[in-house]
């Protein structure tokens, strides 16, 4: 799981360079996305357990007490506790409908996820980014996650899912997550979550940050 976040950032800075360069043209092949995906597995191979071993110790120069036996990771509830707001959306969908998603996006701190490439063009894909940014110059978090639509059981757009990943170290992280389907607004999905979802406080925390910013 902390693997694929790793793929996710490096998708997601692929995201950002596509929109500087959308004039350009250029492919990025399918042996480059799979390149990606092994260096990441192997630089979390190499990385987590060094990150780990690293925060015991800085905890236990700190006097805190840490329990390293079975993987225990009881003193990074913090670090391992990983909150998201994932609206998901196709590129199917109309320029002017994930324009208005992207927007309300940045106002409730959510993601736009995407499954797959555009035909399979990273030139289409740029472009697209390219649109729904506009004139825009603040970031716009996006991500292509096949696995999310997976682990979610996305099979129509749009459906937006809060979710609560803990302990990110581990292989099988436990996933507490709230999903609600159709064609509603990211501010009426918060409103569903917080009124009768099992993440309602987190819900809360993402209407109270959009109030006040005019959409």
């Amino acid at each position: 799981m902390a693997q694929k976040k790793l793929l996710l950032l490096l998708i997601s800075l692929l995201f950002v360079s596509t929109k500087v360069v959308a004039d350009e043209k250029f492919e990025f092949k399918a042996e480059d996305l799979d390149y990606a995906k092994d260096l990441t597995k192997r630089s979390m191979q190499m990385n987590m357990p060094t990150i780990k071993e690293k925060w015991y110790d800085l905890q236990e120069m700190l006097g805190n007490e840490v329990d390293r036996s079975n993987g225990g990771l009881n003193n990074m509830d913090e670090l391992t506790s990983n909150t998201l707001f994932r609206i998901f959306v196709s590129s199917s969908m109309s320029i002017n409908l994930l324009k208005s998603y992207a927007k309300s996006a940045k106002k409730y701190n959510a993601i736009l996820v995407f499954q797959g490439l555009p035909d399979g063009s990273w030139h289409k894909l740029s472009n697209l980014v390219s649109e729904i940014s506009g004139n825009d110059n603040a970031a716009i978090a996006m991500q292509i996650d096949d696995e999310a639509f997976n682990q979610f059981g996305i099979k129509n757009v749009p459906s937006f899912v809060l979710s609560k990943e803990e302990d990110v170290f581990s292989e099988n992280p436990k996933v507490t997550f709230d999903k609600v389907t159709g064609s509603i607004g990211t501010r009426k999905a918060l409103d569903i979550f917080m009124d009768g979802g099992q993440l309602a406080d987190i819900a809360r925390d993402h209407l109270e940050e959009g109030s006040g910013i005019d959409e």
